[in-house]
């Protein structure tokens, strides 16, 4: 009995720890779009981390906006906002009056820990599944950084 209960307890614990550390095999954005790691691997990914209450997220809007325009043409990209805090409902309010550019990620995802995310904002470039480029916190150069590196991204 002793060994059923501890082979029953080992068989628990990896279940746990598999649950644990599972990465997402997609990523849902608050109008429905549905992203396979796949296609994001085959992209090089802009990824905004924010939230709606976050003063500096606010002030870099325009700016990555402006990025985001400045590719809009280019199918190698995809630009993701993700968020800790905020609904898919407070996202499409968000959405409708500042027309940020990004697929807006609701809060419910694990990507903000997989990425080790504790200061807000932060935003990263992305290519083949590598953090090619990642800037912590309100960057007042974030528009010229985020385009040099896209464009070395794209290049390589």
């Amino acid at each position: 009995m002793r060994t059923l209960f501890i082979i029953a307890l080992c068989c628990f614990s990896i279940a746990t720890f598999a649950q644990k550390n599972d990465i997402p095999t997609q990523l849902i954005a608050a109008d429905g779009r549905v992203f396979s790691m796949e296609e994001l691997n085959d992209k090089v990914v802009i990824i905004n981390y924010w939230f709606m209450a976050c003063g500096p997220c606010l002030r870099e809007v325009p700016d990555l906006k402006a990025v985001s325009d400045e590719f809009k043409d280019n199918d190698k990209l995809i630009f993701i906002a993700i968020t800790p805090y905020d609904d898919a409902e407070q996202l499409s309010f968000f959405k409708r009056k500042k027309n940020f550019g990004y697929h807006l990620v609701p809060k419910g995802t694990v990507w903000p820990k997989i990425h080790d995310i504790s200061i807000y904002p932060t935003n990263m470039v992305v290519k083949n599944g590598n953090i090619v480029y990642r800037s912590n916190g309100y960057n007042k150069d974030i528009k010229e950084e985020l385009i040099a590196e896209i464009k070395g991204a794209l290049s390589n």
